[in-house]
């Protein structure tokens, strides 16, 4: 049975830890506040909500990993303007070294940020965080869950007649990170990226694509690093396919590659090291809306393979992956003129088991997150009258 954690609630997170404990953050839609709790393993509710911030809080990312280290990030409003793009926010963070710890106090990471942040953490409990300001650079801020976070510094400073409008972060295994954007410009720049070899500090802003190639808007860049320091990553094009392209420590970024069919990608990574990229290619050219998810498989240390289909035709999938490969599945289906959800498992990455339909009411897909033992929660939103 699903727990109720709050109503009206707009963006959300969670994750579960290889003991089964679950953290939860989410917002209130109005209140514009944020709001944390956790489940420990075994219990039967969640305790009591921690408010992240005051007024004007929003939009928190949660991340756990298989330790119980937490990491949680949030945009506080303190401005009334107009578009996003062009208005300051404060980005706060709080950590939590274990589950039966408390949450440190809140981290002012800048007052600079537009509401498009990204975090990525490895098991190892290192952290990126990456935004970009409201004159137009891009900035992360490197730190640890148990050492804490340190000064922000410049990955791109402001360019004229060139504006990046989010980032995209990744982190390896071994420490080896990558921070993507996108940038809009009179004359189309390419895709933008930095990369941090394993050890050392980031270098300077890469052109990532050709010029002219990437999209100036579209989906979010989806970014991926590996246990080697591969970073990949998958962007949508100016003729609106997507393109995959890799970095390895040793070189620059390669040659980029169709991805075909295409469509928003997004990654996920198992205990062993292999790779799965997932997205929903458009079958439909008219409401409503049908689409059939696709993905695709790099074994550890391997290249990427050819997509295949999964799942049956359905919007928004949600998959995270457990020790072995296994992918948990949370995704939409259509009928009777509502959004249904419905979940499944995916034994090593393809063949699907136990398809189950789970509520008759209408329902989106936040997150899923699966832990090394095969253990899944996901946090949803029922839209109810």
């Amino acid at each position: 049975q699903p727990f109720d954690l709050a109503a009206n609630t707009s963006t959300g997170g969670v994750g579960i830890d290889g003991e089964g404990t679950v953290t939860a953050a989410w917002s209130i839609s109005g209140m514009r506040q944020a709001f944390v709790a956790t489940r420990p393993a075994g219990a039967p509710e969640f305790a009591t909500a921690v408010e992240l911030g005051g007024p004007g809080s929003v939009a928190p990312e949660l991340l756990v990993n298989e330790a119980g280290a937490t990491a949680v990030v949030w945009t506080e409003e303190f401005q009334d303007c107009g578009f996003a793009m062009f208005c300051a926010t404060r980005l706060w963070m709080r950590l939590r070294p274990q589950p039966t710890a408390e949450f440190g106090a809140p981290v002012l990471l800048t007052e600079r940020a537009t509401d498009h942040p990204s975090i990525a953490m490895n098991e190892r409990g290192q952290l990126v965080v990456a935004w970009t300001t409201v004159d137009g650079a891009v900035e992360v801020a490197q730190g640890s869950v148990g050492g804490g976070m340190g000064a922000a510094r410049e990955l791109q400073p402001v360019r004229e007649g060139e504006r990046p409008w989010t980032t995209s972060a990744a982190i390896g295994a071994n420490g080896a990170a990558m921070v993507a954007w996108p940038t809009i410009s009179q004359v189309q720049p390419p895709l933008r990226a930095a990369y941090r070899p394993a050890g050392g500090e980031f270098g300077p802003a890469e052109d990532a694509s050709p010029s002219g190639s990437a999209g100036a808007f579209g989906p979010t860049p989806a970014v991926i690093v590996d246990s080697r320091g591969v970073a990949t990553i998958a962007y949508t094009t100016a003729a609106g396919g997507t393109s995959l392209t890799e970095r390895y420590p040793d070189r620059g970024f390669s040659a980029p590659s169709p991805l075909v069919p295409g469509g928003a990608v997004r990654f996920a990574l198992d205990g062993a090291g292999n790779e799965f990229a997932y997205w929903e290619a458009d079958t439909s050219n008219t409401a409503p809306v049908q689409s059939q998810p696709h993905a695709m498989v790099r074994r550890t240390a391997g290249v990427w393979g050819r997509p295949y289909a999964i799942l049956p035709p359905n919007v928004h999938p949600e998959i995270d992956l457990d020790e072995r490969g296994n992918a948990i599945a949370l995704y939409v289906k259509r009928g009777g003129g509502a959004q249904h959800l419905h979940a499944a498992t995916l034994t090593r990455f393809d063949v699907m088991e136990r398809p189950q339909k789970l509520t008759d009411v209408a329902t989106s897909v936040n997150q899923v997150s699966v832990n090394d033992a095969g253990e899944a929660v996901a946090l949803v939103t029922e839209f109810r009258d």
